[in-house]
């Protein structure tokens, strides 16, 4: 159960992300299909990352989640954040280049090449160790630690900071005035991104916004001085050079020939924390590529963008001809207008048209989907096939089993060998699939 800041209004906490999720998914769609009014949305793949420290059960409710906001889970791929963005780096293909101004930049890494990776975001902190390969990033997962304290730990100490300042007049605000507890916050959290080591040397004082129910001056500004807010980093700095110095201790030889580090995430943003991380650990090649707090978002959409080139055999690199490079941007301007009919007459008679108009909407969209993409490969990829098989939503195979007192497995016994169901895969022969669709 997750509950607000007044520890009330309680809600499952399966639902919060799920909608979280819903959100995002119908907002990309709803820009993607005001850009591209006839883009077909099941060609879409989602990537969701996840913390290192996340366990299998854990990613198991973040993979239930999106299938809850309406992705099927064929339609899902999780990957580690700190993978994500050493998948980004190592696609780049970067390395550590010294400018005659002295200045650190990535250009090209070597193959072979071996680097930590750590990813400072808001919640956790994930520090793993990469090593690049021809093909696409190895993540050596026996070298990774987690740190549940992220750059939020930073607005944690400030509302201690603001507990000693208020006293119980800000607790009481929290409670009966969260709309002014987040102002406050938002108003840190501002800050808090322009707070860099030039106006901690100057000693600036950090002028915080206050809510009216929290203002005492005509200001209604918070100032703390420069050494105060610089505290408020203490703990997940402290922390954070605690594992990496744990992480490097712990086997001697495997990180000796590592002299690159590779930070990213959003609070790397911060000069505050690169300049600790120079400090302590000078004999690195410390590096912070544009725009840290994207790198794991980059290397998500880039990881799946390839994956998906590799499961289709396509090899970019020979990738020549401009008409093919067009049919695979834009697969569904060389489809046949009669495949989603096809198909949808052929799902009617595989179980039935009542089981077809109880089924969600979404879900049978998705299957059809998923045939097209099947008919679109198998007609420009001239090879011999045995077969052809698809994932069933779970969805049809229960509302199946509901409307027929039996099994879509023993259903589908009229139709002989040329169509079978094992599990959630839909089997269909070779030659029965194009005497239906081709």
């Amino acid at each position: 159960m997750l509950y607000d800041i007044r520890k009330e209004n309680g809600m499952k906490g399966i639902i919060v992300i799920s909608e979280i999720i819903r959100y995002l998914k119908e907002d990309f769609l709803k820009l993607l299909n005001q850009r591209l009014p006839d883009f077909d949305e099941h060609l879409v793949d989602w990537i969701l990352t996840v913390p290192v420290i996340w366990d299998s059960t854990t990613r198991g409710f973040i993979r239930k989640a999106a299938i809850m906001a309406g992705i099927s889970s064929h339609k899902q791929t999780i990957i580690l954040e700190p993978e994500a963005a050493a998948f980004y780096c190592d696609t780049k293909e970067l390395e550590i280049s010294q400018g005659t101004d002295g200045c650190m930049s990535l250009q090209q890494m070597p193959s072979g090449e071996k680097y930590l990776v750590v990813d400072l975001g808001g919640g956790t902190i994930d520090i793993t160790v990469h090593k690049r390969e021809q093909k696409r990033t190895d993540s050596h997962q026996k070298k990774t630690l987690g740190l549940k304290w992220g750059g939020k730990k930073v607005n944690d100490c400030f509302e201690e900071y603001c507990v000693k300042i208020f006293g119980d007049h800000f607790t009481e605000v929290k409670g009966k005035n969260p709309e002014d507890y987040l102002y406050l916050m938002e108003n840190f959290e501002q800050e808090k991104m322009q707070f860099n080591v030039d106006k901690m040397n100057k000693k600036e004082t950090v002028r915080v916004r206050l809510p009216v129910s929290l203002t005492k001056n005509k200001s209604g500004k918070l100032s703390i001085p420069a050494k105060n807010f610089r505290r408020f980093y203490n703990i997940p700095i402290n922390e954070l050079i605690e594992k990496l110095n744990q992480l490097l201790q712990s086997d001697v030889n495997e990180m000796e020939d590592i002299n690159l580090m590779l930070v990213v995430g959003g609070f790397a943003e911060s000069s505050i924390v690169i300049s600790e991380l120079k400090k302590n650990f000078s004999n690195f090649n410390i590096v912070v590529p544009e725009n840290p707090g994207l790198a794991v978002m980059r290397g998500a959409v880039l990881f799946g963008f390839l994956k998906d080139l590799g499961d289709n055999k396509v090899n970019i690199k020979k990738r020549k001809p401009e008409r093919d490079m067009k049919r695979q941007a834009n697969p569904l301007k060389h489809r046949s207008r009669s495949d989603g009919k096809k198909v949808k007459h052929f799902l009617s008679d595989i179980v039935g048209r009542e089981v077809i108009k109880e089924m969600r909407k979404e879900q049978l969209t998705q299957l059809v989907g998923q045939f097209q993409d099947k008919i679109y490969k198998f007609k420009n990829e001239h090879v011999e096939r045995d077969k052809v098989i698809v994932t069933l939503p779970i969805e049809l195979r229960e509302l199946y089993t509901k409307k027929y007192k039996k099994t879509l497995e023993d259903g589908l016994n009229t139709f002989t060998d040329d169509v079978s169901c094992r599990r959630d895969k839909l089997i269909i022969t070779s030659s029965f699939f194009q005497k239906h669709f081709l």
